[in-house]
């Protein structure tokens, strides 16, 4: 996420375990400088994230790559606050079950969380992404400090959608973009090398009405997944990603 000029980069994970850390990089004097914040209450991966304000939000996730279920838990960090005051805080549970890789938005000084993948165990007891993803929408709205807020249910996604570039966009005031994601079908192909192509559609959500409409299709070359994304010089960059299973690129578009 972006804050004051910095890019903050929370938890993550590789191959074998998640992160609890969070680091902030700067470009100063042509120079990137590092610097410590809070980290997270425990390691987690596969998140979403955006800010609200002064006020970095994480929603779901997993402890790990392997890790039998996601979490509902989210998490808060308030950098208006002065530097030794600053840690996380839980906020309520999102509601719905458990999921990993949402797309998160700020909006009207809310935050917006939009589908996910949920995991539950398969026969043997191995985690499994739970197919068809998740369609459930969701804002919290931060109440007086030291109150917890709350949870409201918006009208569902047209489609179940998880991975798309995150946070999303927020084109206008009251217009959020969703670009892309995927809807679970992909759990059913045992050879994923054979897939040639991945959704591009644009979803609008319109805040004020609660309401969702098609914006359009990106260019298949452009379609990417699990991919971090910003609002930039007035326009919206979507940065590496998957743009085939398990295939990734550096492009940025």
């Amino acid at each position: 996420v972006t804050h004051g000029g910095r890019l903050i980069c929370v938890g993550g994970g590789d191959e074998t375990r998640a992160f609890a850390d969070v680091i902030a990089l700067q470009i100063r004097d042509g120079r990137v400088e590092r610097s410590a914040l809070p980290a997270l209450p425990r390691p987690t991966l596969k998140m979403g994230g955006t800010v609200v304000g002064d006020v970095i939000y994480i929603v779901g996730g997993r402890d790990g790559p392997n890790s039998s279920t996601a979490t509902r838990a989210c998490w808060a960090l308030d950098l208006s606050r002065p530097t030794a005051e600053r840690r996380w805080v839980g906020i309520p549970d999102c509601p719905g079950p458990g999921r990993m890789m949402p797309v998160v938005v700020a909006a009207k000084g809310a935050l917006h969380v939009f589908g996910g993948i949920e995991i539950r165990p398969d026969n043997a007891g191995k985690a499994k992404n739970a197919a068809p993803y998740l369609r459930d929408a969701w804002r919290f709205v931060s109440a007086a400090r030291n109150q917890p807020g709350k949870w409201e249910r918006l009208l569902d996604l047209p489609q179940p959608l998880a991975g798309a570039p995150s946070p999303g966009w927020l084109v206008d005031p009251d217009t959020i973009l969703i670009f892309g994601g995927v809807d679970g079908a992909i759990e059913a192909i045992t050879d994923r090398s054979s897939v040639r192509s991945l959704p591009g559609q644009i979803l609008a959500y319109h805040v004020s009405d609660n309401r969702w409409s098609r914006a359009g299709e990106m260019p298949g070359a452009e379609i990417r997944v699990n991919a971090p994304a910003v609002a930039w010089r007035g326009g919206y960059a979507i940065i590496s990603g998957e743009h085939l299973p398990a295939r990734r690129t550096n492009a940025c578009t």
